[in-house]
């Protein structure tokens, strides 16, 4: 081979050798290495095992002893709750061992005290009268230690034979309750106490009292009764004298004070079940103080014992007289009569009290004041209440003269008890604030302008509601808590227009003032406080109203009270004007710058002409004194379309507002507005005056026609049509002035069959044919209602003027006044 290929061989040889070498090594390296690895995962996972297997057991090893520690913790709980166990039974036990000693020591005890107690239940028998008894209950036989016959005076075994000869000596009042208890005791075991009164052999009854108690059998049931008999007598008679002392007089020996409630009493209770009278009378001795003076009281005591002893000999049986002390007695007297048997009774009483009573040779005499109340009465009363009725009887008996009688009035006590409880529950109420203040509004009726509002006192009552003020103020109109209710109003409504003020409105206020707080001396002085306690408030703003018949008493003094109150800017109105008598006076001497007219003129007015022709009357009045006018009561639209036709464009009442709380005024301003046709409505011409009053004739004859239906007039109207009072003036003074109109023509006509139908009408009502009347009734009214709108437009024509014709009279030609009738 060539050596060029040797050494190339042999490097070949040399490198697979190498090769082999570090194959060799590689792997020997390899395998150690894998050998360490797997040693030593190997080596870590025993290390893991080893600390796993030991943890486990060490976990083991605690939870058993864990185990045990629980086992020995409930043992030893067990083994304390056995011991406390045992504790307690132990302590019961000795508990139950000390109550049966002491129970057996007791009942030792209780035994030695019942043998000494019968020792000397015994003893103390013998001392007792030496009587001690005893009873066999089942013998039914009754043994007696002591001599029985001997206390009761009678032979020897007379009385202590036998049960039977015992029992015939008990009071026949006292035996059947004797027997009961007998019979009672025969099982019963309570000790046995009875008092019954028993025969002496002198005929007359000794009180005793026995005391008892049994022997039990083995059934603990009463075999035998042991017991003592006392004799009481004395102790009886003392105390019946006591009681005697209590209830009677110790100078007259008549029931005292206390005996006379209990015999009142009893006397109510008996006229009530039998429906009967009975009469009490208080009398009290005139003169007889005098005599005391006299004489001595002695001779007064005697005079007193004499009077007292005649008395009860004229009263009946079952009558009572007492002597309540002094010279002062009551009678209290049953059935009695009204009439002839009462009187005569009463001035027997009289008579015999002031007769003559002769002592030491001394002639003396007095009289009696007496008073007198009856039940039953209207309203409930007890006997206190008939006493004291009697003793006012008897002071007015004083009053009128002495040595007469006087009867009791009930009904004006009554009225005059109930009279101070209303004032009472008044003043109550203010002291808790139950009275309110409500406002009604007054108006321009034809600008619908306000005015101002009036204030109105109202009771808001827990229990009855809201009362108007007619439910107190006419109580307390002369009583000085008036003048404090009078105060609080204005305060109140001063403090209300302040309020009002503050939220942008002026709004003046009227208060209504009464005579008694009008009058008082310090008015005006507390007056300017009142306004002086809101300085905000214009005192213009506050008008008094007073009632016209307020000052009637002292105008003069109320004129000066009034124009000092003007003086700082207090305003006044006079309320209900035309209801007194002296109206003209009152116009020139008192400054009111209002007048207010009455509401009951207004309210009539539709219907009634004279009512009409006072209302003209004072509405001229107040236009010559220059003094406004508003009415009251205007509940209609048609009361106000009449009052504007006379001129009144103010006025207050229903068909406006109601009085109302003070929180809805405003909101009621917001939303007012006057009927439309008091805004068109115009004052009538003087000279058509008469159309106004001639329409009220022509209402007051259909209302006429209405009441004949309903039964408050016995008759009816004039049916004819020449000859009513409408029809007199439509004839004649109409005829002159409206006579060329054709709408007087159209009147003429609807006023004769307004006549016809009523008079068919009334021949039903007569006839007995109402259903017919009341038909033809709604005919009638729509007849009257026609009628009026005729005579309504015929006032709107031009004074004067006819079809054709528009002169007008002379302007100072007269004007034509209403027809007064």
């Amino acid at each position: 081979m060539p050596s060029a290929l040797i050494l190339p061989l042999m490097l070949v040889t040399q490198l697979q050798e190498t090769a082999l070498l570090l194959t060799g090594a590689m792997i020997l390296f390899l395998t150690l290495i894998y050998y360490i690895t797997v040693k030593s995962s190997r080596d870590r996972i025993r290390g893991y095992t080893l600390e796993h297997e030991k943890n486990t057991l060490l976990e083991r090893l605690n939870a058993e002893v864990e185990r045990r520690r629980l086992t020995q913790d409930q043992l030893e709980y067990h083994q304390k709750h056995l011991e406390h166990l045992i504790e307690e039974r132990t302590l019961q036990l000795e508990q139950s061992n000390r109550e049966l000693n002491r129970e057996i020591e007791e009942r030792k005890q209780t035994q030695q005290a019942l043998q000494v107690s019968e020792e000397r239940f015994r003893i103390a028998g013998k001392a007792a009268y030496d009587l001690i008894f005893e009873w066999d209950v089942a013998a039914g036989s009754i043994e007696w230690h002591g001599d029985i016959d001997g206390i009761l005076h009678y032979p020897t075994g007379e009385v202590s034979a036998t049960l039977h000869t015992w029992l015939e000596r008990i009071h026949p009042d006292d035996i059947d309750a004797y027997r009961e208890i007998i019979e009672r005791y025969r099982s019963a075991t309570d000790p046995l106490r009875l008092q019954h009164r028993v025969r002496h052999h002198d005929g007359g009854y000794r009180h005793w009292s026995n005391h008892a108690i049994p022997i039990l059998d083995g059934q603990g049931r009463p075999s035998r009764w042991i017991g003592v008999c006392t004799d009481i007598t004395e102790q009886i008679e003392h105390q019946r004298q006591l009681e005697y002392a209590a209830h009677h007089d110790i100078l007259t020996n008549l029931p005292n004070r206390i005996l006379l409630a209990d015999r009142l009493q009893q006397a109510l209770t008996q006229a009530e079940r039998r429906h009967a009278r009975l009469m009490v009378a208080y009398l009290d001795l005139d003169g007889f103080k005098e005599i005391n003076d006299a004489h001595g009281h002695s001779i007064g005591d005697h005079l007193l014992i004499n009077l007292a002893s005649r008395l009860h000999e004229i009263l009946r049986e079952g009558d009572t007289i007492a002597r309540l002390g002094g010279d002062e007695f009551v009678l209290v007297l049953l059935d009695v009569q009204e009439g002839n048997e009462r009187a005569s009774l009463l001035r027997r009483i009289l008579d015999t009290t002031s007769q003559p009573v002769v002592i030491d040779d001394k002639p003396l005499q007095v009289s009696g004041s007496l008073g007198v109340t009856v039940y039953p009465q209207p309203h409930e009363v007890n006997a206190d209440q008939l006493l004291r009725q009697a003793d006012q009887a008897m002071y007015q008996a004083k009053l009128l003269g002495k040595n007469r009688y006087h009867l009791f009035d009930t009904e004006h006590d009554q009225d005059l008890r109930g009279h101070q409880e209303h004032l009472l529950r008044i003043y109550q109420g203010m002291v808790k604030e139950e009275f309110i203040l409500h406002y009604q509004p007054k108006v321009n009726m034809h600008s619908g302008e306000l005015i101002g509002v009036e204030a109105l006192v109202r009771w808001q009552h827990p229990q009855e509601g809201v009362l108007p003020p007619s439910f107190f103020l006419p109580a307390i109109a002369e009583q000085p808590f008036a003048i404090e209710l009078g105060e609080w109003v204005i305060d109140q409504a001063l403090t209300q227009v302040d309020i009002w003020l503050q939220a942008g409105h002026t709004i003046p206020v009227s208060v209504n003032i009464g005579a008694y707080q009008l009058q008082q001396p310090e008015f005006i002085t507390r007056l300017r406080k009142l306004l002086a306690a809101h300085p905000r408030v214009d005192p213009g703003l506050l008008e008094l109203e007073v009632l016209e018949t307020s000052a009637l008493a002292d105008i003069y003094k109320a004129s000066r009270i009034m124009h000092a109150c003007q003086k700082i800017g207090v305003r006044f109105a006079l309320d209900d004007f035309g209801t007194g008598y002296s109206s003209l006076a009152y116009l020139k001497h008192l400054p009111a710058a209002t007048l207010k007219i009455d509401r009951t003129f207004v309210r009539d007015m539709l219907d009634d002409p004279d009512d009409l022709a006072i209302l003209e009357g004072i509405i001229g009045m107040a236009a010559a004194f220059r003094r406004r006018v508003i009415a009251e009561g205007v509940e209609s639209v048609a009361h106000g379309d009449l009052l504007l036709k006379l001129g009144c464009d103010l006025a207050q009442g229903y068909s406006i507002a109601h009085p109302m709380p003070p929180g809805q005024l405003l909101k009621w301003v917001a939303g007012w507005h006057p009927h439309p046709s008091w805004t068109r409505r115009r004052r009538i011409d003087r000279d058509h005056l008469s159309l106004l009053f001639a329409a009220i004739e022509h209402r007051a004859w259909v209302r006429h026609i209405e009441e004949y239906l309903g039964g408050v007039r016995e008759a009816p109207p004039e049916l004819r049509h020449t000859a009513c009072r409408f029809g007199l003036w439509l004839t004649g003074e109409a005829q002159q002035e409206y006579g060329g109109h054709t709408e007087y023509t159209a009147i003429l006509s609807l006023h004769q069959q307004v006549h016809e139908t009523g008079r068919s009408i009334c021949r039903d009502h007569e006839q007995n044919r109402p259903e017919r009347a009341r038909e033809a009734l709604t005919g009638l009214r729509a007849l009257r209602d026609t009628l009026l709108q005729r005579l309504d437009r015929l006032s709107r024509q031009p004074h004067g003027e006819t079809p054709g014709d528009h002169s007008t009279a002379p302007p100072d030609a007269p004007s034509k006044r209403p027809p007064i009738h």
